[in-house]
């Protein structure tokens, strides 16, 4: 009886809460006292005792992994957003600059402008370096002492082949379906952006999970929405290589700050598709 009795209290123990435990405890102690002689019943308690303290631990151990699970999330959620909004940041001021360049430069760009067209592009320009300046200085609370900003501008659908190009050279078979994008596709900068961030960090996770295996991206324009599509065959591997997929939470986030949506998973026939659509003026608003 007292075998049949231990896994079950270890389950008790291992799955429910304290004090439904300790009731199971109590209970149970009071049965082999009531059941048991007096040669055996000191020793039985004690393995009870065992028993529960162990499965307890299983259970807190347990709780602990799903509480360091969510904090983890959570963090890549906050970190993959900062490198969001700095590199928003990054697009933004650029445009910002050029309208407070264009606007201080018109009057001797353009002649016959009369005083009052002077005096309203003087007061945009200096609206567009308050505003530059402003989001310097919230841009300042996202990055660390150690960061420095980027000086590059940030890339766009037409680095996507530079991209694929360099995933070719590292040993992928990686075929791109894209049109010119400088005469086929209008997306604003925050969309091409985050594009580019997606078909990246898909090739990446491809490369780690499926290396060897054909991959296809896909980017074209559907009316007002711009499609990405990365694909890539079943694994070769015996045993697929794990991660935290923080890589995913990263591209929905990206997908989301600009209006758009993303799916993932496997195909039917055990591949993987990573797909986002993207409205072209997201991110404008």
């Amino acid at each position: 009886m007292i075998i049949v009795m231990l896994p079950v209290m270890f389950a008790v123990a291992a799955t429910q809460r304290v004090k439904t435990t300790i009731l199971v405890a109590v209970a149970t102690a009071a049965a082999v006292v009531w059941q048991a002689n007096g040669s055996n019943g000191g020793g039985i308690l004690i393995l009870i005792t065992l028993i529960f303290l162990a499965g307890d631990q299983v259970r807190r151990r347990a709780r602990a992994q799903r509480e360091l699970a969510g904090q983890t999330a959570r963090s890549a959620v906050l970190a993959e957003r900062t490198r969001i909004a700095r590199e928003l940041h990054d697009v933004v001021a650029h445009h910002m600059s050029m309208i407070a360049v264009r606007a201080e430069t018109a009057p001797y760009r353009i002649t016959d402008l009369s005083d009052a067209a002077k005096v309203e592009l003087s007061e945009i320009s200096a609206a567009a370096r308050e505003s530059l300046v402003e989001m310097r200085r919230l841009l300042g609370v996202l990055r660390s002492d150690q960061s420095v900003a980027p000086l590059a501008p940030q890339p766009g659908l037409a680095d996507i082949a530079d991209l694929v190009a360099g995933a070719r050279r590292a040993g992928a078979s990686i075929q791109l379906r894209m049109p010119d994008p400088r005469t086929g596709m209008d997306a604003s900068p925050a969309v091409q952006l985050t594009a580019y961030r997606i078909v990246q960090e898909a090739l990446s996770n491809a490369g780690r999970h499926a290396p060897n295996v054909p991959t296809t991206v896909r980017v074209e324009q559907r009316a007002e929405l711009l499609a990405v599509t990365i694909s890539n065959g079943p694994s070769t591997r015996a045993e697929a290589e794990t991660g935290a997929g923080h890589g995913l939470v990263g591209m929905r986030e990206r997908a989301t700050a600009v209006g758009g949506t993303l799916s993932a998973g496997h195909d039917p026939s055990g591949g993987y598709v990573v797909h986002a659509e993207l409205p072209l003026t997201g991110g404008d608003e």
